[in-house]
């Protein structure tokens, strides 16, 4: 007798194949494909992991202004100081490869249908080269209140000049543009037609930037499902102690809080890291149903002792919510503890959607003027399983 599909078999044509990613972060160009429902990422230092979750999250999140500075936030980054005589000083400089701001950045997605969609991201240098229909709404964003102007604006790349980014979006959904304009005084606008939502996406940052008002709301959809159960069963692994939760409002804010058996409950947020990135997990898992999550590092904070019960939680919180799943990794004990999970649950001839891990290397070049690029490889359940045997580095 067959088994039941499950719910992710239902969002499988909807989950990424490959990724071309160019001029982005530390990527001139690279290419990725064969993308499975759970991925995980690994690789040297500053070969660009953390880079390849952001570009996959940018795109799914309109394109937009503000989540490129949050992302520089999530990276310590929490402003910039503009230098007079330079030219682009702004926080998205380093979001272009080798600082060439004069080029674009181009992202192109492929789900498994073979829709692809394909986003772009440029600094305009001159009001004409944007088309005309879409000039007086930068007019506007430039000057607002005065949506009419007899010449158009200087462009100059001084700090007195006002820097304009157009983000443009082109798939089955149709042709969108929308702009953001940086005044000399530091003010940023946004507008235009807005880009659609490829699918809903959750990004979980190395660094955790926590929101509880945001953490509340992902809660109640977790609530709404009637899920919270699971949630405090996911919880009961990595703390046994934990007999209830329940979210409560507070001064700081609405906190979800714990019954560990003491004189009051506790919230969660003082039970440590590990106990609050499963939190995140399964609460972002619930409210993307059907999108992506992406979490940088994601063994920080678990204790080694407990990988396998995080790919248990990995595995049961996406397949419920039809949900694919990128995370980076620095650990060959989560690489192990990954493979013995899924080596037990799945059969390797259907394990090739399933689960798989993507290393990324740097490769000189032959001639330094083109610089180094960076290569994925690919290892399904079966070949990571012989390059752990053989005790291949896959980190």
């Amino acid at each position: 007798m067959e088994d039941e599909p499950t719910q992710a078999t239902t969002f499988n044509k909807h989950w990424l194949d490959s990724a071309v990613i160019q001029n982005f972060r530390g990527f001139s160009a690279l290419e990725i494909g064969s993308l499975a429902r759970i991925n995980l990422i690994a690789g040297y230092n500053n070969v660009g992991k953390t880079a390849l979750l952001e570009a996959m999250i940018m795109a799914h999140s309109q394109l937009n202004a503000n989540f490129l500075l949050q992302s520089n936030t999530s990276r310590g980054v929490r402003g910039f100081a503009p230098i007079p005589q330079m030219s682009h000083p702004t926080p998205w400089d380093a979001w272009f490869h080798d600082f060439h701001t004069e080029r674009p950045i181009h992202l192109s997605l492929a789900d498994k249908s073979g829709q692809r969609t394909d986003m772009s991201m440029r600094f305009v240098e001159n009001i004409a080269d944007i088309d005309q229909q879409f000039q007086p709404l930068v007019f506007g964003l430039i000057a607002p209140g005065q949506p009419s102007i007899s010449e158009p604006p200087s462009m100059s790349t001084d700090l007195q000049g006002p820097i304009i980014i157009e983000f443009h979006v082109t798939g089955p959904y149709g042709d969108f543009r929308t702009f953001t304009v940086m005044s000399g005084q530091g003010g940023i606008r946004s507008s235009g037609n807005p880009n659609p939502i490829l699918k809903p996406a959750a990004y979980q940052p190395a660094n955790e930037q926590f929101n509880p008002n945001e953490f509340a709301q992902r809660y109640g959809s977790l609530d709404i499902r009637k899920q919270i159960g699971n949630l405090l069963k996911t919880l009961q692994l990595l703390e046994p102690r934990l007999r209830d939760i329940k979210m409560i409002v507070t001064p700081s804010g609405p906190l979800l809080h714990g019954d560990l058996g003491l004189s009051e409950l506790l919230p969660i947020r003082l039970m440590g890291e590990g106990v609050n990135r499963m939190a995140n997990l399964i609460v972002d898992a619930s409210a993307v149903q059907g999108g992506l999550l992406l979490i940088d590092e994601i063994e920080n904070g678990f204790h080694y002792s407990v990988l396998d019960r995080l790919w248990t939680a990995i595995d049961e919180a996406t397949r419920t919510s039809g949900t694919q799943f990128f995370a980076t990794t620095h650990s060959l004990e989560c690489i192990r503890a990954a493979h013995r999970y899924f080596s037990g649950k799945l059969q390797l001839s259907s394990s090739h959607d399933e689960f798989r891990v993507f290393r990324l290397d740097r490769v000189k070049a032959d001639d330094p003027m083109n610089g180094d690029r960076i290569e994925p490889t690919s290892f399904d359940l079966e070949t990571l399983g012989d390059a752990l045997k053989l005790g291949f580095e896959v980190r």
